[in-house]
């Protein structure tokens, strides 16, 4: 990868992905992606941005970074990384574990702007976690912010800085700076954070403790 902010990275990045290793590092640089990014582990996985920027470009993607567990793992984390939407993305980080238990999934300091759905009825994140799969959830220190959505569908579309889904186990969503969560028209579907339990009922939500302590939110619309 070049990470000059000028040559697309896609495939040399996507080729690091899929090498099988669990620790990948991007050396500090801007990085230009017009494809999704994937990785998937069975054993643990450590992503670490070093503080690097990856910006969307070109044409409408899901998410940026989507991991996914193909067997049974200890961590799965994701750090340090400053991924820009470019209104291009409607997802920056999504943890798809609902197959396999992840022990631990860690998204912590990292940057996540510039969010929509652009002409796709769905969903906009900063960050997304689908957790049935997952024992601990820790969401922490990262900044979220400019997430909105162009379709809109009230009661199914939403735009949220940070969603945990299928939540049976812990989770902790702390030091989290979650600003400009919005929409376009006066429906109330725009959370700085949003948790449902597998089920939703209010007993699942109570056996699984989510805690949400010491964030910042300003200006999420719901």
């Amino acid at each position: 990868a070049v990470g000059d902010g000028l040559v697309d990275d896609t495939l040399a990045i996507q080729a690091a992905l899929s090498t099988g290793s669990d620790h990948i590092v991007f050396p500090n640089g801007h990085y230009l992606i017009s494809a999704p990014l994937t990785a998937s582990t069975a054993g643990s996985l450590f992503i670490d941005g070093m503080g690097s920027k990856i910006s969307a470009v070109s044409q409408s993607m899901e998410s940026m970074l989507k991991i996914t567990s193909s067997g049974a793992a200890d961590f799965v984390e994701v750090k340090n990384l400053h991924l820009v939407g470019s209104s291009l993305a409607s997802i920056g980080i999504f943890a798809d574990i609902t197959a396999n238990t992840v022990n631990q999934v860690n998204i912590q300091d990292n940057i996540l702007e510039n969010f929509d759905n652009g002409a796709v009825t769905r969903s906009t994140y900063g960050i997304r976690v689908d957790a049935l799969g997952v024992e601990s959830v820790l969401i922490s220190n990262n900044i979220v912010k400019n997430v909105t959505r162009t379709q809109v569908l009230s009661g199914s579309i939403a735009s949220v800085g940070i969603g945990v889904y299928e939540l049976k186990y812990g989770l902790a969503i702390s030091g989290n700076r979650i600003s400009n969560i919005s929409s376009p028209v006066g429906d109330a579907d725009a959370d700085g954070v949003q948790i449902f339990s597998y089920n939703r009922l209010l007993s699942e939500h109570q056996t699984a403790a989510p805690v949400i302590s010491q964030n910042y939110f300003y200006n999420c619309k719901g």
